[in-house]
This record gives structure tokens, C-alpha cells and sequence, in this order.
């Protein structure tokens, strides 16, 4: 929950990114919206992380919401000053914490174990062509050879060609490994 979308885009981009152990059932810049969240039981979730200063309902307030009417349910606040903000039961962490450290301070909010020993792998950097990486999307929608040809106007030899190279660029042994790969590290 932040006001702003470019921080909420980015938070989600990265959780997802990181394989983190948790997942975002949701991202909302209005706190009157991520309220009704919490009150919805399909829509719950176990934890909020919630910006403190926002217009409108404030992170505190939208704790204290939750707290009494959901007290299950962790709230982690984050804060660009989270030093200034004294709120019994809340804790704050710093605008510019890492995955790795909300996902441990989850662990030890919820107690789960694996929560705590999660380590964040090394982004990887995608080694493929423009190319190479849309024929592998191509494939992992289920086309054809013969329609990836047509599409990208090349010839059958040309993908088959793409799928090689992207092959040894991820140093896999199949198309179907290369696609896993790309999959994964979500550069499709």
C-alpha cells in the first residue's frame, strides 16, 4: 500500500522478480481500497506493507484499522523517516529496504522459519537477442516453427537458429530448458 504507483510498481516488480517467498495478492495506492482488501475474506491478505505518510487515511491509521479489526493479520510499516514514527505494536522499516530484509521481518512477525533463512539469488541478466528471446516466447505460447517464421519474416532455418544460440547463451541442452530458463528469471 503506497500512494504512489511508481513505488508500488517497482515493490511488486521486484518481489516477483527476486522469486521472494511471498506473494503480493495485491498493490493499492488508496488506503480506503486496501481496507476494503482486508475486510474482504477473498482478498486477505496475511500481511500489509503499508507506506506511513500518505493523504487521506495514514499508514497509522490504516494499522490500527486492521489491528482491531483483523489483529491476525502483520502490518509492516515503511517510512523514508522511519526513526520519527513511534507507533506502539508497529513496526517500520526504511523506504529503502531490500526484499531480502521485509521478507525476513516477515518471517520473524510470522514466525515461519524459511521466511527468515530466505537469501534473494542474483538478478540475472538476460544474455538473449531480441530475437532469440521472442522466438523462445513464441514457442512457449505453443506456435509452430512455420508460424514463428511467418511472423518474424525469416526462415525456419533462422528460428531454429535463434533457439541454438539462445541454447548456448543459457547453457541448456533444449528448447523447452531455454524456455524454463527465461520463465524463471521472467524475461517472458
Amino acid at each position: 500500500m503506497d500512494n504512489d504507483p511508481l513505488v508500488l510498481e517497482l515493490l511488486t516488480h521486484y518481489f516477483v522478480a527476486s522469486h521472494a517467498p511471498l506473494h503480493v495478492l495485491w498493490s493499492l495506492n488508496n488506503p480506503e481500497q486496501a481496507w476494503r482488501a482486508c475486510n474482504d475474506e477473498r482478498t486477505r491478505p496475511q500481511v500489509v506493507l503499508t507506506d506511513i505518510e500518505m493523504p487521506g487515511m495514514s499508514g497509522r491509521e490504516l494499522f490500527h484499522r486492521i489491528r482491531t479489526r483483523h489483529p491476525s493479520i502483520v502490518v509492516i510499516g515503511i517510512s523514508a523517516f522511519p526513526d520519527s514514527v513511534e507507533e506502539s505494536g508497529l513496526v517500520v522499516l526504511p523506504k529503502e529496504s531490500t526484499i531480502e530484509a521485509i521478507v525476513h521481518l516477515t518471517g520473524m512477525l510470522l514466525h515461519d522459519e524459511s521466511l527468515i533463512r530466505w537469501h534473494q539469488q542474483p538478478i540475472r541478466i538476460n544474455p538473449l537477442s531480441p530475437r532469440e528471446l521472442q522466438t523462445l516466447d513464441y514457442y512457449s505460447q505453443g506456435k509452430t516453427t512455420l508460424f514463428i517464421a511467418h511472423k518474424m519474416n525469416v526462415g525456419e532455418s533462422s528460428v531454429k537458429t535463434f533457439v541454438k544460440r539462445a541454447c548456448k547463451k543459457l547453457n541448456v541442452h533444449s528448447r523447452t530448458e531455454a524456455i524454463v530458463a527465461c520463465v524463471r528469471n521472467n524475461w517472458i
